[in-house]
């Protein structure tokens, strides 16, 4: 064997033999996930009674949802509408596994377990907030979005509802109104301890109504606006043009890591546990005639990514500097 040859093979094996002998980083993944579960929504009068159909001297009411979920390049969505509180119920949509269950709406727990490597979206939309619409009250509307890595990847899920964009009325007589429903959430960002960047993870979710009266020249004007941010009479562009019950912790957040600065940052009752509670709001007296719309949604936004393990790329980057020794020996022999 050529003289200059062996020197760099020895080069080569003893990094190999180096990069073998660096201690691995456990590691056990990125995660993030994003919760909102809306129960028991009615909506009432200033009596304090459920609002029905027939108080409306007009009445529009549609309903939207869309989930999508993404895995290195991989989607899977599906969206839905329906008139007058007919259910939409998309069937969770995952891209990875292990494959999440309908209608389940799970906390995972952390660390992320071994073989988790998916992006998850789920939502469930049944019920009505009113009565006189011929489906059942009150509404229910829940949804959510996940990526866990246990492996390398970039993961994304995304999950919208609306009691939507057009809950369009007329009241026939004046009254205030109030929005009371029970809710539970969970927001969660997690980077193992190990991770390197550009390892990252953040979840997103708001909870939102709004109304607007919609004028005869085609404009719009604010009326009320309310995203709960467990701040009773927060006031301010929060809660503008009501008067809040009962507002026990946020529906309107964003938790992130990004590595090196490693951990978990959420929102819940305890770590991996959601927190549960009561909403109530109250709005000024709405006026007969005047034609309002409602909108109530909901978005929950997930995202992650990850790189290979530290002792991989450490394996990579000395067979790379023992190359690179070799072929300047060369040169220099030439």
């Amino acid at each position: 064997m050529n003289h200059q040859l062996k020197k760099t093979s020895l080069a080569l094996v003893s990094a190999g033999l180096l990069a073998v002998a660096l201690p691995g980083v456990a590691q056990a993944g990125v995660q993030a996930q994003s919760i909102i579960q809306m129960d028991n929504f009615l909506i009432k009068n200033s009596a304090g009674t459920v609002v029905d159909a027939s108080a409306f001297a007009g009445l529009l009411f549609t309903s939207t949802a869309d989930i999508k979920s993404t895995l290195n390049g991989t989607t899977l969505s599906d969206t839905g509408s329906s008139a007058a509180g007919v259910p939409i119920n998309l069937l969770a949509k995952t891209v990875g596994a292990p494959v999440l269950g309908d209608n389940l709406f799970p906390v995972f727990p952390i660390p992320v377990t071994a073989g988790n490597n998916f992006a998850a979206s789920d939502q469930n939309e049944i019920g009505a907030p009113i009565t006189g619409l011929g489906v059942a009250t009150p509404a229910k509307v829940e949804s959510a979005a996940y990526v866990s890595l246990d492996g390398s990847g970039d993961g994304s899920a995304a999950s919208n509802n609306g009691l939507n964009a057009s809950f369009i009325f007329k009241l026939g007589s004046a009254t205030a109104l109030t929005f009371d429903f029970d809710g539970k959430a969970y927001l969660e960002a997690y980077t193992a301890g190990g991770e390197v960047f550009p390892a990252n993870a953040s979840a997103d979710y708001k909870l939102q109504f709004t109304i607007e009266t919609l004028n005869t020249d085609g404009s719009t004007t604010l009326v009320a606006n309310w995203l709960p941010d467990g701040t009773l009479f927060s006031g301010g562009s929060n809660a503008f043009g009501l008067t809040e019950i009962a507002d026990p912790f946020t529906l309107n957040a964003t938790r992130s890591r990004n590595a090196p600065f490693n951990g978990a940052s959420f929102i819940g009752a305890a770590l991996g546990t959601k927190n549960a509670g009561k909403f109530s709001a109250t709005t000024g007296v709405l006026t007969a005639g005047t034609t309002y719309q409602l909108t109530a949604r909901i978005n929950t936004l997930a995202d992650a990514q990850r790189v290979p393990e530290p002792a991989t790329l450490a394996l990579l980057g000395i067979g790379l500097i023992g190359m690179g020794m070799g072929a300047s020996r060369r040169r220099k022999t030439a």
